[in-house]
């Protein structure tokens, strides 16, 4: 979970966001010193690449012309 948030905050390439990219790097290292401690084994077999584009997440969200409005509904869909 740090592994991924530190790798998304650190694609944001401003100098505002390097301190929480290093407090995420400081918590894995965090966990992994009370993991070796406990003898307590993480899978890292898991790892996450850098985003290539802060854009691709958003391009099949739909605009708020194309969605139907009803809050709690089970109508609340996309318009076709």
């Amino acid at each position: 979970m740090f592994d991924l948030a530190a790798k998304a905050t650190g694609h944001m390439k401003s100098s505002k966001w390097d301190t929480v990219t290093g407090n995420f790097v400081t918590q894995i290292g965090a966990i992994d010193n009370i993991c070796n401690a406990f003898n307590i084994s993480l899978n890292k077999a898991v790892h996450f690449a850098n985003p290539l584009k802060g854009d691709e997440a958003h391009k099949n969200v739909p605009r708020p012309s194309q969605v139907f409005s009803n809050p709690g509904k089970p109508s609340s869909y996309t318009k076709a």
